[in-house]
């Protein structure tokens, strides 16, 4: 994932994960084994962090919003193209 239209429809799919218009079972079915991308690769362990905790959101508001804070931020760094090591920093487990 090189080119700024394939880290764009990252971002958008990501954008769609958090509006809930796209699934966490879609999301999975496009990106899990996307080995060609080196941005999936590098987000994908701290992104099972979101993708588990929809319980733990669905009846904590504040973990709720902190995990949304990140999600947005995880967003913007992958469309200006941030380095792994930048993107990393998005654990969803605290803030960054």
């Amino acid at each position: 994932m090189s080119e700024p239209d394939d880290f764009n429809r990252l971002a958008d799919d990501l954008e769609s994960l958090r509006a809930d218009t796209m699934s966490v079972n879609e999301f999975r079915a496009h990106y899990e084994w996307n080995a060609a991308s080196a941005v999936v690769r590098a987000i994908w362990s701290n992104l099972e962090h979101y993708f588990s905790d929809g319980d733990v959101r669905a009846r904590d508001p504040v973990y709720r919003a902190m995990q949304e804070t990140e999600l947005s931020k995880l967003i913007r760094l992958v469309r200006i193209g941030a380095p792994d090591s930048e993107l990393v920093r998005i654990t969803f487990l605290h803030t960054s």
